[in-house]
């Protein structure tokens, strides 16, 4: 389901604010795939930025070059979805039948499972 920037953003601030564990991966085209898990540490309109606990690792995403946005529960998180209530997708090339569009999947660990 598509949502805007600004549903995402109140989604991401959600996630900040509960501690919550998230699980990213994404793909640029088909040429590479990334994935790891970390904290949401700040969300603005313009920026998003995950660490892992360390900060050994860190995720940081231009919102504004996000073309679009997606949500789905945990039946479309990675791995053992059971184990992630929502997701929110970050496009960021226009998402078209015939290509594997540049994206993060963004997933929320339930906190009944704990970090992963």
């Amino acid at each position: 389901m598509r949502i805007g920037r600004g549903e995402a953003i109140d989604i991401f601030r959600k996630w900040l604010a509960e501690g919550l564990t998230v699980r990213w991966q994404g793909t640029l085209f088909t040429a590479v795939a990334f994935s790891s898990s970390a904290k949401i540490v700040s969300v603005s309109d313009q920026e998003l930025r995950l660490a892992t606990d360390d900060f050994g690792s860190e995720l940081v995403v231009r919102l504004d070059g996000v073309v679009g946005f997606g949500y789905g529960d945990s039946r479309i998180a990675p791995e053992d979805g059971k184990k992630y209530d929502e997701c929110v997708v970050l496009f960021f090339d226009p998402v078209l039948e015939q290509n594997d569009p540049a994206r993060i999947l963004l997933a929320a660990l339930n906190p009944e499972f704990g970090a992963d």
